[in-house]
């Protein structure tokens, strides 16, 4: 068991002034990227359990958020590695079948906020983003949802500038490809005047 000593009192208001703001922010892209309330709760709390040990690292009057978001990826991509190399596990519970023993209860009602999600989230555009492979999606993500600069993504993931303008155009073009039937199936609204799909 590793044991971290608390880092210097100056170092813990910095954090709680100046990251915990940040973390509501953040929690939506959790969730995108995790696809689960529960797991994006868990991705917040290690990202921001990972920035609070390394605080001393940060350069203040750098770019605080890029630097929570870069943990924030690369605290996901090793869950998900780190899930990849388990056995998959089966619950006792899911073993027999559960209609017996909620025969006579009303199911729970959902919070607005996650009907608001599941809205979104079920958007024709939101499905297509989930089904790009995963470096396309991250970096579209970084981009066009969060606004992030190329320069600001490159730091984030670790890759060269390059690559991730590189990444953006052919992950526009896949996202483009893949809402193109989408958008020709689509109802035209009564004057509306019909945008070309760019190819």
């Amino acid at each position: 068991m590793t044991v971290y000593a608390d880092p210097p009192s100056d170092y813990r208001t910095r954090f709680e002034a100046d990251a915990i703001p940040y973390m509501r922010q953040m929690y939506p892209a959790a969730l995108r990227l995790t696809r689960d309330r529960c797991d994006a709760e868990d991705l917040i709390q290690e990202t921001f359990a990972r920035a609070y040990r390394k605080f001393d690292q940060f350069t203040p009057g750098t770019n605080l958020r890029a630097w929570l978001y870069c943990i924030m990826s690369r605290t996901f991509l090793g869950m998900c590695r780190s899930r990849s190399r388990r056995p998959a596990e089966v619950l006792a519970a899911e073993l027999h079948d559960p209609a017996d023993d909620r025969a006579g209860l009303v199911p729970a009602s959902r919070s607005a906020e996650a009907l608001a999600l599941d809205s979104v989230s079920d958007s024709a555009i939101m499905r297509a983003l989930g089904e790009l492979p995963m470096q396309f999606k991250t970096v579209i993500y970084l981009a066009d949802v969060e606004g992030y600069q190329y320069a600001d993504i490159a730091d984030m993931m670790g890759t060269p500038l390059g690559t991730v303008m590189s990444r953006i155009h052919r992950g526009r073009q896949m996202l483009r490809a893949r809402l193109r039937p989408a958008v020709a199936a689509a109802p035209e609204a009564p004057g509306a005047e019909a945008v070309p799909i760019a190819a």
